[in-house]
């Protein structure tokens, strides 16, 4: 999905790789916004062994924190594990997963990592008698360490890494005229790594010039770790959403712009 518009046109940046990005551009269109999609990375599936690292029946559970973790899930591994606990963020990772057949998901309604060790505690006791649950946890090669950190005390972690998050060199040729339009009055965040570069890629391309796209663009984050990256990144104008969902986010930047746009008609 790209949305192109005359000079006129105001848009917001989707800074998210794909496929993501759609879905979320999509909603940000429902709400008469104008979504322009750049992502500031994209996604690059690795190799997969032929089988599972763990055995099945020792696996407790599986864990994906990303869409991108079950779209690089092999097809192959798939009908083994489809009556394990599965443990998944947000209704688009829950949404697959069903789609793919497994039969006991947990769902997190945050995304990433945030709020699903809770998730796993409360479905996985942990008892001093017998040897802790075994996880098996497909991931990225780029990761918040929280999961890694806060379950291995109490956790056997078995990691698999089955995709790559890789940094765009640019942005498109689309964005670029836009920012140089004054037309993108918006973005939004889902992670430090994202909004870290694409605070780098504004330097890159408009140099000293970056400075009035900081102070005007509203960056919308999904957190206040993301938000205080963008603080330390260079953005001014920042909101965080109420959840860590992509929905609350899209509920943030339609209120957010809308208490802008009244503000700037009563000056």
């Amino acid at each position: 999905m790209t949305h192109k518009g005359s000079n006129r046109h105001k848009f917001v940046w989707v800074t998210r790789p794909r496929p993501q990005a759609d879905d979320h551009a999509s909603a940000i269109a429902k709400a008469d916004l104008t979504p322009l999609l750049c992502p500031v990375m994209h996604i690059r599936a690795l190799p997969a062994p032929i089988s599972p690292p763990v055995a099945p029946p020792d696996v407790a559970g599986l864990i994906f924190t990303s869409i991108n973790g079950l779209l690089n899930f092999p097809e192959s591994w798939q009908s083994v594990f489809l009556n394990h606990p599965v443990f998944v963020s947000g209704t688009t990772t829950l949404t697959l997963a069903r789609d793919m057949g497994f039969q006991n998901i947990v769902c997190s309604p945050d995304q990433g990592s945030r709020g699903m060790v809770g998730l796993i505690r409360k479905a996985l006791p942990v008892s001093t008698d017998a040897s802790p649950p075994q996880l098996l946890y497909v991931a990225g090669t780029s990761r918040t360490p929280i999961l890694e950190e806060e379950l291995s005390p109490d956790f056997e972690l078995t990691l698999t890494e089955l995709y790559a998050a890789e940094l765009n060199t640019q942005l498109s040729d689309e964005a670029t005229l836009a920012f140089k339009n004054k037309q993108i009055v918006a973005a939004t965040f889902f992670s430090s790594r994202t909004v870290i570069h694409a605070a780098t890629l504004l330097k890159n391309q408009f140099g000293v010039h970056a400075k009035s796209i900081f102070d005007e663009m509203l960056a919308v984050c999904i957190s206040q770790v993301v938000a205080e990256r963008a603080r330390e990144s260079g953005f001014t104008k920042i909101a965080i959403a109420p959840m860590e969902s992509s929905d609350s986010m899209v509920k943030k930047l339609v209120d957010q712009l809308k208490i802008y746009s009244i503000s700037s008609k009563t000056n």
